[in-house]
């Protein structure tokens, strides 16, 4: 069981700035191999889901194990 006091952030997007720009780094790096999957589990289903809106072109798909969104959809 998961100690989660239920507060959520609501820009997810400043603690998790990081990681969003190293996997935005490693997209550009694949860019002429063409649309990638992405999978994640825990947080990193909510740093892909944001890189999902900011490059969709980018992204042919999601797998998600075991995710944590922001359940007010705010990135």
């Amino acid at each position: 069981m998961g100690l989660s006091t239920g507060i959520h952030r609501r820009d997810a997007t400043a603690s998790n700035e990081p990681w969003i720009q190293d996997l935005l780094a490693i997209m550009d790096i694949l860019v002429d191999k063409g649309p990638v999957i992405l999978i994640a589990s825990s947080n990193g289903a909510q740093i892909c889901s944001y890189v999902t809106q900011v490059r969709p072109e980018q992204v042919k798909g999601l797998l998600f194990l075991g995710k944590i969104l922001n359940p007010t959809n705010k990135f």
